[in-house]
């Protein structure tokens, strides 16, 4: 077994969300339409971590052409059941960088959406993967993603250093969780412009929402950035 397949595992048990985030229609409507007019004839967008795909279904109900990727077998499986008119946009890809070619498409993507999905691997594999992204993306494309910070307190204190100083082992149990996964936490905003750097920043700002005492609010730092 590889060194993910702790955070295959994990992910493969599925991680139910059916219906679109807010955050995807709000990156739509406050950047993507109203800075860069998108989508035009032919606009392409990768939902990278796209899980039960309706962040896929949305981006292609509003004119893009779509392609979305996961892990999870679990997960696109139930995609391609939920939302038909994207069942031959979603596919399964290797959590190792270094085994797929390339994401979605080869060349000239003009959005790459990444919510939750880019914190999981050593260092240099992020930084492989998002050379591969960049490298598919066409010059202007538009770079977003979202990353988890210390703030989400609940995570990072059950959490604790491995044999790679990059990555953290969370282990978190309670009555709705039962977590077991290797990630990485963003310190603060300059920390998540240094590791994307190879993008020009254009937006930054955070999520984060509390409905139960007992777990922390899902603190998020957001990037959103173009290739020059």
């Amino acid at each position: 077994m590889n060194e993910y397949a702790v955070n295959r595992a994990y992910w493969n048990k599925g991680y139910f969300a059916p219906n679109v985030e807010s955050l995807a229609f709000r990156f739509y409507g406050r950047i993507l339409r109203s800075d860069f007019d998108l989508p035009q004839r032919g606009s392409r967008l990768l939902d990278f971590g796209c899980g039960m795909g309706a962040a896929t279904n949305f981006f292609q109900s509003v004119g893009f052409d779509v392609k979305g990727v996961d892990i999870s077998d679990v997960d696109i499986n139930k995609a391609k059941d939920y939302f038909p008119a994207i069942r031959d946009c979603v596919s399964v890809v290797s959590p190792s960088p270094g085994d797929n070619p390339h994401y979605g498409w080869p060349s000239d993507i003009d959005v790459v959406y990444a919510c939750q999905s880019l914190y999981y691997w050593t260092r240099s594999d992020f930084y492989l993967a998002i050379q591969k992204l960049y490298e598919s993306m066409k010059t202007g494309g538009i770079f977003f993603a979202t990353f988890k910070t210390p703030g989400q307190w609940d995570y990072y204190k059950a959490s604790t250093e491995t044999a790679d100083p990059w990555l953290r082992r969370v282990r978190l149990k309670n009555s709705r969780l039962h977590v077991d996964v290797d990630q990485f936490f963003v310190k603060d905003e300059e920390d998540l412009v240094d590791r994307l750097s190879m993008f020009r920043p254009i937006h930054t700002g955070y999520y984060s929402m509390q409905l139960r005492s007992d777990e922390s609010d899902g603190h998020h730092l957001i990037f959103c950035g173009v290739k020059d």
